[in-house]
């Protein structure tokens, strides 16, 4: 993990996978999507 302070710090790009506290397998596939 990565901590910014400002937007022109994310020059590859930032992902928000909302997960309400449980992560399970879809929350996985979203992250591997995430990344390409």
């Amino acid at each position: 993990m990565k901590i910014v302070i400002n937007a022109t710090e994310l020059v590859s790009g930032c992902a928000f996978v909302p997960t309400m506290g449980a992560l399970h397998e879809g929350h996985a596939s979203l992250f591997r999507i995430a990344r390409e």
